[in-house]
């Protein structure tokens, strides 16, 4: 799931909750994968109701509606599979923390790059919510940036 279309929709579902994201740790909250393939999360997901599901270039996109679940899980093309990714929203102090957990069952370096991936399509995330909060608010007086800062890239 690398695309622009997959980090808005999840914005687009982060927004409806009604909050901004935080960074950080995320302890407990079902954090844990509870599947030992992603064959079985797959068929225990689509036999979920309130799971939708959609393919995304060779990922399955699966959406937990009732347990602000997303799962991105490797289709048989994909050079991490058999690899899953499970990112779980909670509401914790007025904001949404993105917990993550990941199985990958992929050589090393694919893994490194899933990791890699997902962590970025997060930060991407936040940047994007913070940034739609931000749009929302009553406008601050500017303060200037220092002298060499710059935005970090998106």
């Amino acid at each position: 799931m690398h695309s622009k279309n997959g980090t808005l929709a999840l914005a687009v579902w982060f927004a409806s909750l009604g909050a901004r994201a935080h960074a950080g740790p995320m302890d407990g909250e079902g954090a844990a994968i509870p599947y030992a393939s992603p064959d079985a999360a797959l068929v225990a997901l689509r036999a979920a109701p309130h799971v939708s599901e959609r393919l995304e270039n060779d990922w399955f996109a699966l959406q937990d509606h009732q347990g602000h679940v997303l799962w991105s899980i490797t289709a048989a093309g994909n050079a991490m599979h058999p690899s899953m990714v499970k990112r779980t929203l909670v509401q914790r102090d007025g904001g949404v923390e993105i917990g993550m957990s990941i199985k990958c069952g992929a050589s090393r370096q694919a893994c490194d790059t899933l990791v890699q991936t997902f962590q970025a399509n997060n930060d991407r995330l936040r940047q994007r919510l913070r940034d739609t909060t931000t749009a929302a608010l009553p406008a601050a007086p500017a303060e200037p940036t220092p002298a060499g800062a710059a935005d970090p890239p998106r």
